[in-house]
């Protein structure tokens, strides 16, 4: 928008700058000005018209309150050296003397309303990355998901050296980045090393590339003795001082204590960072999650895909309970990508769950000829017959079965109750059917 006194209002006014054309609106007064920015925000004000040096700067406090966004250029006389200095301080963006040729000003205002476009991507895309890695990303409501919460929305801005163990695919790589994001330096890069892929050459001037922002050193323990000494002698700094150096995030596939008892790594350098270790447990002990994570993919993979909804069957959410899940919630995620492939309509069926790993309870035994029970079709009946054959086994032992079913003692005990088991009934469950239902008959 201009304002330029000299002229009459004229709304018609466009200057087209090649393969990026602006529509200009022009006023005459500054009055005129204001009741335009009530009704629309402007990327640039271009004001063209004689002000005092008290008024240009009252005149952009009030566009700048009105507008934030809005980035305001001056044009001023060749004795307004005055004027430019207080627009320089009331926010204005830059000023120009005049007289000024027209290619040059097409420039600059071209290249300001670039820099307003840039501000207002940059803008949308930290508030993507704000709701990517809202604590709420961390998908659960198992006991043991909450006190993660709770633990890293206390120490995500105090600055600590925190290590996170568990098994591949738990999400160490999300926590890291929940973690960056809401510290104080988030302004700054997260820098990510993994030590499986990236060269110990590499990894200093990796490190000096985090300047002040967080490194996350993915898999600590493929880290070389060399190694792990060039990072202890780097990070010695004042933990508290979070204006110099890094912070440091690392993670481990395996409890701390089972890697010193390996001699993986030295206990002495894990203490030395006075590091915090964040336990992230495996999806099969935190089954109650599942349920929840598979809706939350599914929204995912659905807004992906530009549908509406992607639903799933009950069925198919008793398969995925069923399943043991040995890549954790990465494997589920893969799991429901691939269903929501193969199926043709816009839920899920039982059907199109393809569990391709040989490690749960239900696809270990599906797969096997010789344990499938030749008339037992149904899911109900293979979980009953499956449950039913590994308490046999065990000399109904419930650790040992939970164990060999790849599940917790709670949801053995749950699924003992459902399908109604005893001990004294097990001879007799090959004559019997049950239908999806759980009916027996």
């Amino acid at each position: 928008m201009i304002l330029e006194s000299e002229h009459t209002t004229d709304d018609s006014l466009k200057i087209t700058i090649p393969d990026l054309p602006y529509d200009f609106k022009k006023v005459g007064s500054t009055e005129t000005m204001f009741r335009a920015l009530n009704v629309k925000e402007y990327s640039l004000v271009l004001l063209n018209a004689e002000f005092k040096a008290d008024e240009i700067a009252k005149t952009i406090k009030q566009i700048k309150r009105k507008s934030p966004d809005t980035e305001v250029l001056v044009l001023a006389g060749s004795n307004g050296h005055t004027l430019a200095v207080e627009a320089a301080k009331a926010g204005a963006a830059d000023c120009l003397f005049k007289p000024v040729a027209n290619n040059v000003l097409l420039a600059k205002i071209k290249c300001m309303c670039e820099l307003v476009k840039t501000k207002n991507e940059l803008m949308l895309l930290r508030q993507q990355v704000a709701m990517n890695y809202a604590f709420d990303n961390l998908i659960g409501v198992s006991a043991e998901i909450q006190k993660i919460k709770r633990t890293i929305q206390s120490i995500s801005n105090n600055d600590c050296v925190i290590i996170l163990s568990g098994e591949d695919g738990t999400g160490k790589n999300l926590l890291a980045k929940i973690i960056h994001y809401h510290s104080s330096r988030r302004k700054n890069p997260l820098v990510t090393l993994d030590c499986s892929v990236v060269p110990a050459a590499q990894i200093e001037s990796e490190l000096l590339r985090a300047a002040s922002g967080t490194v996350f050193i993915d898999k600590l323990q493929l880290f070389e003795a060399s190694t792990l000494a060039k990072l202890q002698n780097h990070f010695r700094r004042k933990p508290a001082d979070s204006s110099c150096g890094f912070r440091l995030i690392m993670s481990v596939n395996e409890p701390l204590y089972d890697l010193f008892a390996k001699g993986v790594l030295e206990r002495k350098f894990i203490e030395g960072l006075n590091a915090i270790e964040i336990s992230l447990p495996p999806l099969r002990e935190r089954t109650k999650d599942i349920e929840l994570l598979t809706a939350y993919f599914l929204r995912l993979i659905a807004y992906e895909n530009g549908s509406d909804t992607l639903s799933i069957t009950a069925d198919a959410i008793e398969l995925l309970n069923g399943h043991s899940w040995p890549g954790n919630v990465r494997e589920l995620e893969n799991c429901l990508r691939r269903a929501a492939a193969l199926c043709n309509k816009k839920h899920i069926d039982a059907s199109e769950v393809g569990l391709v790993t040989s490690d749960s309870r239900v696809g270990r035994h599906a797969n096997s000829e010789k344990d499938r029970p030749a008339k037992f079709g149904s899911l109900v009946e293979n979980q009953r017959h499956l449950i039913s054959q590994a308490l046999e086994s065990n000399e109904w032992n419930f650790t040992q079965t939970a164990r060999q079913l790849g599940i917790g003692r709670t949801t053995l005990w749950r699924k003992v109750r459902k399908f109604n088991l005893k001990r004294d009934s097990i001879n007799r469950l090959e004559v019997m059917r049950v239908t999806t239902d759980g009916e027996q008959k």
